[in-house]
């Protein structure tokens, strides 16, 4: 028999395509996700269709358009038929360990997101660590032993523990940063170069 691959998807939350050293940008570093570029396939021809990120989520999630799941702010939550038939739930059925770490960003229809052994979350994932709620106070967190660590980190280190805990056997991990993403209720993400605008003046 085949041996099963691995699966680990990570996701940058509202990342241009451009804002990456391996895209060829000359301010922005970024050393790890240049190496796994280098190690892999690097799509530089692919396309959003929704610029919101819950919506994208759902795309990514489901496979299908925002114009067919219909979910973004502001929606109803996004519907079981779409859950069951995730990505993660059809590698679920298939055998692997499902796990989710990050941000979620998406409500599904009769559930809550703390409830993953049940209900769609519970076809989607065996493990499922979602904080959103952490970063009602921004992205950098006060740990119980006084240090404060950047979210990003701190989901770096729940992914290296999931892979050190389930490597026996075949997974499929999903890992959603909240970063690059603006803090939407932090006005410092949204300094406005004054030199610029002239440029919009009518």
């Amino acid at each position: 028999m085949a041996s099963v691959p691995n699966i680990l998807f990570l996701l940058t939350d509202n990342q241009r395509n451009d804002l990456l050293g391996c895209a060829g940008n000359p301010i922005i570093q970024t050393p790890n996700l240049d190496r796994l570029a280098a190690s892999g396939v690097r799509f530089a021809n692919a396309f959003c269709t929704s610029p919101i990120c819950a919506a994208s989520r759902a795309s990514y999630l489901t496979g299908v358009y925002e114009s067919r799941h219909r979910f973004t702010f502001l929606t109803p939550p996004l519907q079981r038929t779409f859950t069951d038939s995730s990505y993660p739930a059809a590698l679920k059925r298939a055998g692997y360990r499902t796990g989710l770490i990050g941000k979620f960003g998406i409500a599904a229809k009769g559930i809550e997101p703390s409830l993953a052994d049940e209900g769609a979350l519970g076809k989607m994932f065996d493990a499922f660590d979602n904080y959103e709620h952490w970063t009602e106070d921004g992205y950098e967190i006060r740990q119980p032993d006084g240090r404060v660590r950047h979210l990003t980190d701190i989901t770096g280190d729940k992914t290296i523990d999931f892979l050190r805990t389930h490597s026996s056997q075949p997974f499929c991990l999903s890992v959603s940063f909240n970063a690059p993403h603006a803090q939407d209720n932090d006005p410092r993400h949204y300094i406005w170069p004054a030199a610029e605008d002239p440029l919009y003046a009518d």
